[in-house]
């Protein structure tokens, strides 16, 4: 891997030695709605939450198959999904959802056009069963069950990006960025979702800024840590990047170390102490 060297100005700007001690200022917005606030969606939300479940909504287990690499955030995957059906079965009429994340850029799946992002194929080996997809909102993949119902064990494979232009993922680093599965069993729509539904490991971009982050008070001759990140260009934590960040400080007198060295392991993150010897150094 090859080493870099950044050199950053540190600025100590107005560096306090003590916080204002006025009473606390009390809000006028506690009992307020904000006017951009969707009201119905929330009440459409807590109705789904009080909806009851049959016994086969939510049932199953679904994986990715073979080894998931990291994708580079903004980048494009194809995934294979295999949804295996539970102990109670998905009833004629039934259906199971995909889902991806429906922020920060996941294509949405679809079934309509192989050229553009998200095309997803759906199959079934299971004999007499019919699939229909249906795509309401362009976030979200409905997969009806057809023929007869769905019995335990018999499995649905939705392979998520398989055209030419893939699925773009999300544009923010994740550990475990989820491609969500529901399972509404019996058909009568309400869905209950697979809270162990496949993950993507989503990876930073490329460093391409460096941001330091210190306390906005210090007392004079008290050490504060300073932490030191290089980031992607969309602000993610986690770059691939190794080498020494030089450190300059302005005004003079305060006491910062010359460089701070991040090793690969450090994924562009580190930290180091500083003294500010006066007030407003």
């Amino acid at each position: 891997m090859k080493k870099r060297s950044i050199v950053v100005l540190l600025m100590a700007v107005g560096i306090l030695s003590g916080c204002g001690n006025g009473p606390p200022v009390a809000s006028n917005t506690q009992n307020s709605v904000s006017p951009s606030a969707k009201l119905e969606t929330v009440s459409m939300l807590l109705e789904d939450l009080a909806a009851p479940r049959h016994p086969s909504d939510g049932g199953g287990r679904a994986w990715l198959a073979g080894e998931v690499e990291p994708v580079a955030v903004g980048g494009t995957g194809r995934y294979e999904i295999i949804y295996e059906v539970g102990l109670h079965g998905i009833n004629l009429g039934g259906s199971v959802y995909l889902q991806p994340s429906p922020f920060w850029g996941w294509s949405g799946p679809q079934t309509g056009n192989p050229d553009l992002p998200g095309y997803t194929v759906v199959e079934t080996s299971a004999d007499g069963v019919g699939l229909e997809t249906f795509t309401p909102d362009g976030q979200i993949l409905i997969i009806t069950i057809g023929g007869r119902a769905l019995r335990q064990g018999e499995r649905l494979v939705m392979t998520y990006g398989a055209g030419r232009a893939g699925a773009t993922v999300d544009r923010y680093a994740e550990r475990a960025s989820r491609l969500w599965i529901a399972v509404d069993g019996d058909g009568d729509g309400i869905r209950a979702v697979l809270p162990d539904s496949p993950v993507v490991p989503v990876a930073a971009g490329p460093p391409a800024r460096i941001v330091l982050t210190l306390p906005s008070v210090a007392r004079p001759g008290e050490s504060v840590g300073l932490t030191v990140a290089v980031l992607d260009s969309a602000g993610n934590a986690g770059v691939d990047f190794a080498g020494e960040v030089s450190l300059a400080v302005t005004p003079a007198g305060a006491q910062v170390p010359s460089s701070i060295t991040l090793d690969p392991e450090a994924r562009g993150l580190g930290e180091a102490e500083c003294v500010f010897p006066e007030t407003g150094s």
